[in-house]
């Protein structure tokens, strides 16, 4: 099976994506671009939506929201691929619960039984996360956190089957911090002024996998 999934949250100079974007992460061979908080960042967000299904808000927003929250690709192998995107309650803007939400989906999955499902949950406590691993083993494929931007020790398959990870990591320079240029975020941190935080110029990169 071939597919890849990559979260847009700092993608369009630090945060939120735009339609040039995205194209150039599909042209790179991504196949899904799963989001966070950060998505309505750049109002040409909109035009994403309104012209493909595979870029993703966060499913637990409102209903009427603009775009969706989860979609069902063929991979190059012909495996179904379902993507359900959900975005963690701490520390943001307060969308709908995560695990009511996956109860609303969860025909989805009954329908595509035989079918991949990724679960991408960014903005969350690692508690919470580490809970809807264990509650959706065995009824999805992977679930996956990020949103620290830093990988976590605990990539596991649970015993039904269900393959996790707290935190995958990012695809940022090395030589940064979360991806941002060192010397202005170390100049905020020592003298509280609000500087432009720029992305890192370095070529370097930590590439995440499951």
């Amino acid at each position: 099976m071939t597919y890849s999934s990559q979260t847009e949250k700092n993608s369009a100079g630090g945060s939120g994506i735009t339609p040039k974007i995205a194209a150039e992460l599909f042209e790179s061979g991504v196949s899904v671009i799963t989001s966070g908080d950060h998505i309505w960042r750049k109002k040409e967000v909109l035009e994403l939506f309104a012209s493909t299904d595979k870029v993703l808000r966060p499913a637990n927003y409102p209903p009427n929201s603009p775009g969706k929250g989860s979609c069902v690709i063929t991979s190059a192998s012909g495996i179904s691929v379902g993507v359900i995107n959900i975005l963690g309650r701490v520390l943001c803007s307060q969308p709908i619960a995560l695990f009511e939400q996956w109860r609303a989906m969860s025909l989805h999955c009954v329908v595509l039984h035989r079918s991949f499902w990724l679960i991408s949950m960014p903005k969350q406590t690692s508690e919470k996360k580490i809970a809807m691993g264990w509650f959706l083993d065995g009824k999805v494929s992977a679930v996956v956190g990020t949103h620290t931007h830093i990988p976590t020790a605990d990539a596991k398959l649970l015993p039904k089957h269900t393959a996790y990870i707290t935190d995958v990591g990012m695809v940022g320079s090395e030589q940064s911090v979360l991806g941002r240029d060192i010397k202005p975020v170390v100049e905020h941190f020592v003298t509280g002024l609000q500087l432009n935080l720029l992305l890192h110029p370095t070529i370097l990169f930590c590439r995440a996998y499951l």
